[in-house]
C-alpha cells in the first residue's frame, strides 16, 4: 500500500470520505458498514468512491493512517518539550495519556475486539510503526543520555515493543473479555516493558492503573 493519503495534495473530497468512514465505523463498526453507507453519507457517486479507493480495506487504511497521523502529532509535542525528562515523555505516551483521540481508542477497539481479521490488523501495525515508532525512539534515546533507561538497542526494542502491543489484541476472544486474564497480560507487558528499558520496577504501576480502567470501559 502507498503512502497516497500521507501528503497534502489529496482532494477535499478524499478527506471527506475518511471522516465519514471515520464516523461510520466508529457507529456500526467497520465490519458492519459498507461502501455503500459511506457513499450515501458523503452523498457521493459510486464511481466517485471508487475514483478515490479501490476498496473498503484501501479506506480503512486512510482512515487508520488519517488517525496515526494526528497521534504522532500529539506525540511529537511530547517528544519536543525541552521541560521533560524521558521517563516523564514515556509515561505521557506510553499509555495513550495524549497520544491518541478517544475516536481513535474507540476505533482501534473496534478493529481488534471486534474484527478479528489479521490482515486489517497487520496495517494498523504497519501505521503504527510507521508514525510512532521513530518519534517512541526519541523518547528512549533521551533517557539512555539522562541515565534513566539501559538498553544497547533502542530501535529494536521498542519494535519489540509495540509487536507485544500487537500480540495481547491477538489473544484468544475469551481472554480479551475477561478482565482478570487480561490485566494479567497487561500486567506481564509493562514488567517486560520495564525489564527490556531498564527503568525501575513499578515505575508505570499508576499508568497501567489509569490505563486498564479507561480500555476496560472500551472493550465492555
Amino acid at each position: 500500500m502507498t503512502d497516497k493519503y500521507c501528503n497534502n495534495n489529496h482532494s477535499s473530497t478524499q478527506q471527506e470520505l475518511i471522516k465519514v468512514a471515520e464516523q461510520l465505523f466508529i457507529k456500526k463498526g467497520y465490519k458492519a458498514t459498507s461502501i455503500s453507507d459511506v457513499i450515501k453519507a458523503a452523498d457521493i457517486s459510486k464511481g466517485g468512491f471508487y475514483h478515490h479507493f479501490s476498496s473498503k480495506n484501501d479506506l480503512l487504511t486512510a482512515v487508520v493512517d488519517r488517525q496515526m497521523s494526528l497521534m504522532a502529532g500529539g506525540l511529537r509535542e511530547v517528544v519536543d518539550n525541552q521541560g521533560l525528562t524521558a521517563l516523564e515523555k514515556l509515561k505521557q505516551y506510553i499509555f495513550f495519556g495524549m497520544a491518541t483521540s478517544e475516536l481513535a481508542s474507540k476505533l482501534y477497539s473496534d478493529l481488534f475486539f471486534n474484527l478479528k481479521d489479521p490482515v486489517v490488523q497487520q496495517e494498523i501495525f504497519n501505521r503504527a510503526r510507521k508514525h510512532i515508532l521513530p518519534l517512541f525512539v526519541k523518547i528512549i534515546e533521551q533517557g539512555i543520555k539522562e541515565g534513566t533507561i539501559k538498553t544497547e538497542t533502542p530501535y529494536e526494542t521498542v519494535e519489540m515493543l509495540i509487536m507485544i502491543k500487537q500480540g495481547i489484541t491477538g489473544l484468544p476472544e475469551e481472554v480479551l473479555r475477561d478482565k482478570e486474564k487480561l490485566m494479567k497480560y497487561f500486567v506481564a507487558a509493562r514488567d517486560i516493558m520495564e525489564k527490556s528499558l531498564g527503568i525501575e520496577p513499578g515505575f508505570l504501576d499508576r499508568e497501567l492503573g489509569t490505563f486498564l480502567k479507561e480500555k476496560m470501559q472500551i472493550i465492555n
